[in-house]
């Protein structure tokens, strides 16, 4: 074989490399999917979203009282293979309810902690000076509020207590923490010559903070939000432990597990299902969290091949 053609197949291989070389999106994807609990727990988080919100549709009892019709305090069986409840109500129906409510909960906390911890950090951190004071002397105020004691009061004063709201004030005190997170990636970001570079040509801050701050941080606002979520769901199941949640004839795990907890010991099936949904629901997004750490971590050394 002779020299040139040696050569050509070199370049012809390099060439190939070059063209196979990964994009960050299909990095992250790759370590995503090779962590396996991750995969696992996003998966579960497929079952847990079908169960919740076509599981209304396919069983055959609801969350209500149906006196007459479903038997009182019975145990696990058939018909009702998690039992039934003091009130006549089917466990499985209250359990699947319950979870719809935790799932639509941390979903509309995540969306808020997202929406206004990220771009609160963002700004602060690119601004900085008293901006910056301002801005992050709110965020102690907010810090230093009995959070629990601040839901339980407003709460109170809601005549009837619905996801909905229970999400929102959640969401609206709850943010601190991302925007801390962000704010601290933004502050070394901020001097990067990319940014630099933005400002030359001309660009907002609006448009550095929404094009090119708030994506390079996307990997800590998305780990921040799986925990907002988890935190969301605790903070609710608390307030309907407490009696400050959901309202009947509505229901949520926490209540559930409220109801069932006098009976733990002779009725454990009014206790033990709604916690394990509840428990397995957080577990869930933990390692769905922990596997986009791990994926959009900057310190992986895998190869672009």
């Amino acid at each position: 074989m002779s020299e040139t053609t040696t050569q050509t197949q070199s370049a012809e291989t390099v060439e190939g490399l070059v063209s196979k070389e990964r994009t960050q999106l299909q990095m992250v994807t790759r370590r995503f999917t090779r962590h396996r609990l991750a995969m696992g727990s996003l998966i579960l988080l497929g079952v847990l979203l079908l169960i919740a919100f076509l599981g209304p549709y396919i069983w055959k009892w609801g969350h209500g009282s149906q006196a007459g019709v479903i038997p009182i305090a019975q145990a696990p069986s058939p018909d009702h293979p998690l039992g039934t409840t003091r009130k006549a109500q089917d466990v499985l129906g209250l359990v699947i309810r319950g979870t719809q409510q935790s799932l639509k909960i941390g979903l509309v906390v995540a969306i808020l902690d997202i929406g206004i911890g990220a771009v609160w950090g963002a700004v602060a951190g690119l601004f900085r000076g008293w901006v910056d004071a301002i801005m992050m002397r709110i965020l102690d105020i907010i810090f230093v509020i009995p959070f629990l004691a601040i839901v339980a009061a407003i709460s109170v004063g809601i005549d009837s207590v619905s996801w909905l709201d229970i999400a929102l004030l959640i969401g609206l005190l709850a943010w601190g923490g991302t925007a801390r997170l962000v704010r601290g990636q933004v502050l070394s970001l901020r001097e990067q010559e990319f940014i630099e570079a933005a400002r030359a040509v001309g660009a907002s801050n609006t448009r550095i903070v929404f094009r090119h701050l708030l994506p390079n941080v996307t990997g800590v606002i998305m780990v921040s939000a799986t925990l907002a979520i988890v935190a969301a769901i605790l903070t609710e199941s608390g307030l309907s432990f407490l009696g400050f949640g959901i309202q009947a004839p509505d229901t949520s795990l926490g209540a559930q597990v409220a109801d069932g907890a006098g009976s733990s010991m002779t009725k454990p099936w009014l206790f033990y299902f709604p916690g394990l949904m509840l428990v397995t629901i957080c577990l869930t997004f933990n390692f769905i969290g922990d596997g986009l750490r791990d994926a959009f971590d900057p310190r992986q050394t895998m190869e672009r091949k």
